[in-house]
């Protein structure tokens, strides 16, 4: 195997363990191995239903708190500060899987914000004007010394607004990222169905789009053996190249 192939194989296996997959019923998810590594089921248990909670739960956005981004946006810039990769994409990245994962599995995002569906992958609508504020007040300070637009953190966070639960989830995020750099991150992104959605969108209307968190719960498991004998059948009776 040479070194593409063994990079695209790495690249392929952290999407597995970083990118939410579920079933569209998330009453069913277990994290039987690990905060990123739950194993969903490829599709509902026979007699679960959707639940008034988990409805809620697609169907709901959440309360954007802009102190708490401020303290997450700095408490991943001290944790990165001395990781070889770390720029503004890798920023985004972190944030996103924070904020999407902690929907995901507590029922509640982080901090709220809304992601648009970048070409490089999520990217938080309000980080620019944030970042800049912070700038000017003197939390935080750009750093360009790496050719990366690094941020770097002028004061301690103020942990008080996180719960240990969420903390633990953005430890997790960044040591599983740590050595990847912009691509990797960005090609792990581009596997999650929200984005993939909420990118077409964009590039059919020419506008930015926000991924909704309920696609967090949206999964897209393999086909059994039945259903891929249908599409076979489908596809030579209509004629589909496959």
């Amino acid at each position: 195997m040479d070194h593409a192939e063994t990079s695209a194989k790495t690249v392929e296996n952290d999407a597995k363990m970083i990118t939410p997959k579920f079933s569209l019923a998330p009453v069913t998810f277990s994290c039987k191995t690990g905060i990123l590594q739950n194993e969903p089921a490829s599709r509902p248990p026979t007699g679960v239903s959707m639940t008034k909670t988990s409805h809620k739960a697609i169907t709901s956005t959440p309360h954007f708190n802009e102190r708490k981004f401020r303290e997450l946006l700095l408490y991943v810039a001290d944790k990165c500060e001395q990781h070889r990769f770390f720029g503004a994409v890798k920023l985004n990245k972190v944030l996103f899987y924070s904020d999407f994962l902690a929907y995901k599995l507590y029922g509640k995002s982080i901090t709220g914000a809304e992601y648009y569906a970048l070409e490089l992958g999520p990217g938080p609508r309000a980080l620019v004007p944030i970042r800049d504020a912070m700038i000017k007040s003197g939390d935080i300070a750009p750093d360009n010394r790496m050719c990366q637009n690094r941020l770097i953190a002028l004061r301690d966070p103020n942990l008080e607004e996180f719960s240990a639960q969420e903390i633990a989830l953005v430890d997790k995020i960044i040591s599983t990222l740590k050595e990847r750099n912009a691509g990797d991150v960005t090609e792990l992104s581009h596997a999650f169905l929200g984005w993939k959605a909420a990118w077409a969108e964009s590039q059919a209307t020419g506008k930015q789009v926000v991924i909704p968190y309920g696609t967090a719960f949206v999964d897209d498991p393999p086909m059994d053996e039945f259903e891929e004998a249908r599409g076979l059948e489908l596809a030579k009776k209509h004629g589909w190249s496959i």
